[in-house]
């Protein structure tokens, strides 16, 4: 059974937004090494590509660690399926003539699109590459060394 809600973020994201109480600290807490997870070979061309471009990033601000792997690749693959029905409506001639005497409700490219756009909108709420949780993220700032630091 699940429960309602939001689902909940990792305490490095909430770090990361500003939003962790310190209350909520634990040393305990499970600390993955930061480190950017391998591309899985099984990945489609398009998907592949969406890895490419996103981990570097994803790396880069300090989100990513190798047990990322199999969520990252989800994400990917749900991108895939997205570009795949886009190209191949386009290709029908475009929404309006792919819906021609067709229910969008239950159009096939239609569903596999409203799904995977749904799946990616979790995905990236989970790995914060939404506008809205960019917004809230805080970098932690690094020091500046000192002359002090120096000697």
């Amino acid at each position: 059974m699940s429960r309602g809600g939001q689902n909940r973020q990792p305490a490095e994201l909430k770090l990361l937004k500003g939003t962790l109480r310190p209350s909520r600290e634990r040393a305990e807490r499970p600390k993955p090494l930061t480190a950017a997870p391998p591309c899985p070979n099984w990945l489609s061309p398009v998907a592949r590509t969406e890895w490419k471009r996103i981990v570097p990033e994803l790396f880069r601000i300090g989100v990513l660690s190798r047990i990322d792997m199999a969520a990252l690749a989800a994400y990917c693959e749900n991108y895939a399926i997205l570009v795949q029905c886009s190209n191949y409506i386009r290709r029908k001639g475009g929404y309006a003539k792919y819906l021609s005497g067709k229910n969008s409700q239950t159009a096939p490219h239609i569903t596999a699109m409203n799904k995977a756009a749904a799946h990616i909108r979790a995905f990236c709420t989970e790995f914060g590459m939404t506008p809205s949780s960019r917004g809230r993220m805080e970098v932690p700032k690094h020091d500046e060394p000192t002359d002090e630091d120096l000697d």
